[in-house]
């Protein structure tokens, strides 16, 4: 399972969208509809089909701390407004499995709650989407960082050290096939695994 954070978003005085990395799966016409921090992403994660394949795109969605996918985005920007002083307040990442792997949505579900408490943010509102319109089956998830009763925003420091991490325990938990990354796995002539840094890997951001 490959973890990756969509990160380098550009803010412009036009548009205050967090979600440059995205702009390009996105039709233009359709951008400038969008009216709100959290709309960009959520939009373009339950579309319904990839128009570029027949294969369903939106698998199953998990939401958490907002009553619904329909009014997740509002509640979101509602929680986001709340704090003055954080100007980014999405945290937006994605897991991916390679082609010979196909969990079940439950345990999807799980590997990115995994990753989501991991980063200290399972309190707070999330969307959670399994994609499967490409070779490998993957989820996005959308989690803000603004927490929904102290208004406070969550530091996340070491975001991609944090997710392999995690990455390697739900491999080790649910018997998947082990990815490299920051973080390996290690199997001894007992077969007891751990999970150790990756020497040769560069070093997390």
């Amino acid at each position: 399972m490959i973890p990756h954070v969509l990160e380098n978003r550009v803010h412009t005085s036009e548009d205050n969208k967090p979600f440059s990395n995205l702009v390009s799966l996105i039709s233009m016409e359709k951008l400038h509809l969008l009216n709100s921090i959290f709309d960009l992403t959520q939009k373009y994660a339950i579309a319904d089909l990839d128009k570029s394949c027949t294969e369903e795109k939106c698998i199953a969605i998990r939401t958490h701390n907002v009553i619904g996918i329909d009014t997740a985005a509002i509640e979101m920007n509602a929680i986001a407004s709340k704090n003055h002083r954080c100007e980014d307040p999405v945290f937006h990442f994605l897991l991916s499995w390679p082609e010979h792997e196909r969990p079940d949505a439950d345990l999807i579900f799980d590997a990115a709650e995994h990753a989501i408490k991991a980063l200290g943010l399972s309190e707070h509102q999330y969307i959670i989407v399994i994609q499967g319109h490409t070779n490998n089956i993957h989820c996005q998830v959308t989690v803000n960082r603004i927490h929904p009763e102290t208004y406070k925003s969550q530091h996340i420091e070491w975001s991609k050290k944090t997710l392999h991490l995690a990455a390697r325990e739900s491999e080790i938990k649910n018997g998947w096939s082990h990815d490299t990354g920051i973080y390996i796995v290690e199997q001894d002539i007992n077969g007891l695994k751990r999970i150790v840094l990756n020497a040769n890997a560069c070093q997390a951001s």
